[in-house]
């Protein structure tokens, strides 16, 4: 039986930048590794964008949920 513990691709998330403990990813990654997406200038989100190597799927990180927004949502939404 073969378990896969590695994810070998992070799919890119639309106006966001990957990374890993603070540094772009070193592919492969190990699993339960976290990334975090950071929404690029001029773009953000409601929440921190983060997504777990293998979270719902082994050998994948899966970022289908995470969206960066343009301008600051958190002003537009408090008016």
């Amino acid at each position: 039986m073969c378990f896969v513990t590695e994810c070998n691709n992070i799919p890119s998330v639309d106006n966001a930048t990957a990374t890993v403990d603070g540094l772009p990813p070193v592919l492969p990654i190990e699993h339960g590794t976290q990334v975090v997406f950071e929404c690029n200038s001029g773009y953000s989100s409601k929440t921190v964008l983060m997504a777990e190597c293998g979270e719902t799927t082994p050998g994948v990180v899966n970022v289908s949920s995470l969206v960066c927004f343009e301008g600051n949502v958190l002003l537009k939404n408090n008016f």
